[in-house]
């Protein structure tokens, strides 16, 4: 199987390359970079890898949620990669990803994981997902949302005991993973079916309103 995936949801770009067996990985500076970045390092690890954007199976890509412009990145160049070869697609949200690169670093591996994963949504929020791994698949108990760290706090406090998984960086090896799953299960989409998960209506804050959050942030520290 010959499998592209990349994810562009964070500040580091991830771009990987599953053929025959063998994976290659490649990260570099994301977030407002992406846009100009992506197309490039997919072209490079391809070539280095003498494959064809014809020869590959199928593309995955991470469909959020996560930065905005990046997610509109993923989601543009999926498309257009697809509609050139004739290609479906395989769309991963991210928070999954992450969840199911912790249980393949596991060791020995779980027959159960219950965990929340979170990822930093600024402005004081997080996008966070609740997931189990039973029965050989994962399960959505909370699907991915937006809250706020007081919010998140008290959804911990109400299941625990849980493992809180903070994510940074892209999750690659998970995202093949579950690329590769989803393929045998024939979970596929067209170009056009492409979407990002966005969460957040809203995807910054005004000079005047981050001043303002600076100064509650402020007012609540402990003298």
């Amino acid at each position: 199987m010959k499998l592209l995936a990349f994810d562009t949801s964070t500040q580091t770009l991830g771009v990987a390359l599953h053929c025959d067996g063998q994976t290659r990985v490649v990260e570099t500076e994301g977030g407002a970079h992406a846009s100009d970045a992506l197309l490039p390092l997919i072209m490079q690890i391809l070539a280095e890898n003498g494959i064809r954007i014809n020869d590959l199976d199928a593309i995955a890509f991470g469909c959020g949620p996560g930065a905005f412009t990046g997610l509109r990145t993923a989601c543009s160049v999926a498309q257009g990669l697809a509609l050139g070869a004739g290609l479906p697609l395989i769309s991963i949200v991210t928070l999954l990803a992450a969840a199911e690169q912790y249980r393949l670093q596991c060791n020995p591996s779980p027959d159960t994981v219950d965990l929340v994963v979170r990822l930093d949504a600024r402005m004081d929020e997080w996008y966070c997902a609740h997931y189990q791994w039973k029965d050989l698949s994962w399960h959505i108990r909370t699907p991915a949302c937006l809250t706020q760290p007081q919010e998140l706090q008290a959804y911990l406090n109400q299941h625990q005991p849980l493992h809180l998984l903070t994510m940074i960086t892209p999750q690659m090896t998970g995202m093949l993973s579950l690329a590769e799953q989803a393929w045998q299960k024939n979970d596929l989409i067209t170009p056009e079916q492409a979407l990002p998960l966005y969460l957040r209506n809203k995807v910054a804050l005004t000079t005047a309103e981050r001043i303002a959050l600076h100064a509650g942030k402020q007012q609540g520290e402990p003298a």
